[in-house]
């Protein structure tokens, strides 16, 4: 029996990308997900699957993962302040209507310039994603960064399914990494960016480009630990 995989991650990370990967990599065991990852937490964990992208901490996915089932869980991890301005841009532009609240948020966005926008998701939303990344940090979980990924598409793949036991052979996996690239998927090279689209950037960094001073002081002031304990941020008061 193959052990089963859960690919955990959080919004703005990657997840469908890592998820397109992991669907011809593992064909056939992919649990189809269903509407408020009722196939996660509304039914029976299915012994072999790889369920994929899970949005979970630590502690709920625990909770339904049978005790002593052969299992590999990785994460997937970006920088908050990317992610922040990430969703940012999705929930402005590109993310489908299927969550309740994204029109409401989406026209309070649109009224408000852009730092007030990043500042109210700041004090929101953020929280959850750093939650799923810090409970998955404290267990000691295995990590992937969503940076590193981007440098070496090729390497971070092959690590990720040899932890999870996924056997693909190398040129075949050559040909999956490479039909998931951002290039190739957008039409666009890294770094060009379309701010409407749900792939809009593709780079790493891009937060310094939207955190003026009084961002970066809201942002410390609530997240400076964890970034730094993440390995995004220096400790100490380096500029960051």
């Amino acid at each position: 029996m193959q052990p089963t995989v859960f690919h955990v991650t959080h919004w703005k990370a990657g997840s469908q990308w890592v998820r397109g990967v992991l669907e011809e990599a593992a064909a056939g065991r992919i649990v189809p997900p269903l509407p408020g990852q009722g196939h996660v937490f509304g039914k029976p964990i299915v012994a072999g699957g790889v369920y994929t992208p899970v949005y979970a901490s630590e502690g709920q996915l625990r909770a339904v993962v049978p005790a002593g089932m052969d299992q590999r869980t990785f994460v997937v991890v970006r920088d908050p302040r990317d992610t922040l301005v990430s969703w940012y841009y999705s929930l402005r532009y590109s993310h489908g209507d299927d969550w309740a609240t994204v029109p409401e948020v989406r026209e309070i966005l649109e009224t408000v310039d852009p730092v007030d926008g990043l500042a109210i998701l700041l004090r929101g939303e953020l929280y959850d994603a750093v939650n799923i990344q810090m409970t998955w940090l404290e267990a000691g979980a295995r990590m992937f960064r969503y940076e590193d990924l981007l440098r070496d598409e090729l390497g971070g793949f092959r690590e990720i399914l040899q932890f999870c036991e996924i056997e693909v052979g190398e040129e075949r996996l050559r040909e999956i990494v490479a039909k998931h690239s951002f290039e190739r998927a957008s039409g666009r090279k890294r770094g060009d960016a379309d701010p409407k689209s749900i792939m809009r950037k593709g780079e790493a960094g891009d937060w310094r480009n939207h955190f003026p001073d009084r961002l970066t002081w809201m942002y410390r002031t609530l997240f400076g630990e964890a970034t730094v304990r993440l390995g995004y941020a220096p400790p100490g008061d380096g500029r960051w």
